[in-house]
């Protein structure tokens, strides 16, 4: 039996449990919930260490630098980096089913907010991994 393209990416995914889906969640909330969240859990420590990369190529000594230094880096990277923007938006998109690309497609400047937050997130809460 041949499995789809949709039926791979979905069973790839991490149920998240603690993620909640209500009646009064709206549409980009339930996105978030069950397709944002999931992949960038399952991409996690490809975003740390494509982070990581990202900063050493921008010459950039990860161990020189205070927590505090470097969490305003990366803080600004997020917010300014172009380029590592770009990067970890394609990191999550790649991982759609083609209806989730759809669903996408009709908000994509609200997604890419919630992707480069909940991304912003998980490095800011993983700094131990920039300073070894």
């Amino acid at each position: 039996m041949k499995t789809s393209r949709t039926d791979s990416l979905q069973k790839l995914r991490p149920e998240i449990k603690t993620a909640k889906n209500s009646a009064a969640s709206s549409a980009q909330e339930t996105f978030q919930n069950k397709t944002l969240r999931p992949i960038i859990k399952f991409q996690h420590p490809l975003l740390l260490a494509l982070v990581k990369k990202h900063l050493k190529k921008r010459n950039q000594n990860l161990q020189a630098l205070s927590s505090e230094k470097l969490a305003a880096l990366l803080e600004s990277s997020f917010d300014k980096d172009v380029q590592l923007r770009q990067l970890i938006k394609g990191m999550v998109l790649g991982l759609f089913t083609q209806e989730e690309f759809l669903t996408y497609s009709q908000n994509d400047s609200d997604t890419h907010k919630r992707i480069l937050q909940i991304c912003k997130e998980r490095v800011l809460t993983n700094l131990e991994e920039f300073l070894s």
